[in-house]
């Protein structure tokens, strides 16, 4: 199921993700440089699934049966996004929110097109630029702003991405039963 697998490693990048630096030094991936004006990124993009929000929360909610948190989407929630950030690319559909606060949307971006729409929306809010990557069919985007971090993830298999919001300013991470 590779949805719960989307949810299952958004859950880990959130828990031990690196700055973002650290991942663009080190990965062997794709960096995804800043945008290019009209130009298409179709080529690269891998055929996924469309499915519905409907379909997405029925296959969450069979996985939180068995999941080691819940993965059951609140459908309408924005879960912790700030409003900020609460604007939908063009032919998306806000699914709802999983019980850590990360948001499913239907979406068919990928790549630079999700860099695009999402830069700009971070940025507001004083996060550092995305740094995208894609490898293994998805698209991975990271950003900061001290210790807040940003996340844009793509699901492999379905036309979906999560967004995530994970506010940490104020609050060190041990006091939290983080490691760092």
């Amino acid at each position: 199921m590779r949805f719960c697998v989307l949810l299952r490693s958004i859950v880990v990048v959130a828990v031990m993700a690196p700055p973002a630096t650290a991942l663009s030094e080190h990965a062997q991936s794709t960096t995804v440089s800043p945008p290019v004006r009209g130009a298409e990124d179709t080529a690269g993009v891998p055929k996924r699934a469309k499915l519905s929000c409907a379909q997405y929360r029925q296959k969450a909610e069979e996985h939180a049966k068995h999941a080691v948190f819940n993965t059951a989407i609140n459908a309408g929630s924005w879960g912790l996004i700030p409003p900020a950030l609460r604007k939908l690319p063009p032919h998306a559909r806000l699914c709802g929110s999983d019980g850590l606060g990360q948001v499913v949307v239907a979406s068919p971006l990928f790549g630079r097109d999700l860099e695009r729409h999402y830069r700009p929306l971070f940025e507001k809010l004083g996060f550092k630029p995305l740094s995208c990557q894609i490898s293994g069919g998805q698209t991975r985007c990271l950003t900061k702003r001290g210790r807040d971090l940003g996340m844009v993830l793509t699901d492999a298999s379905s036309e979906a991405l999560v967004l995530v919001f994970r506010p940490r300013a104020g609050t060190p991470s041990r006091a939290r039963g983080g490691h760092g």
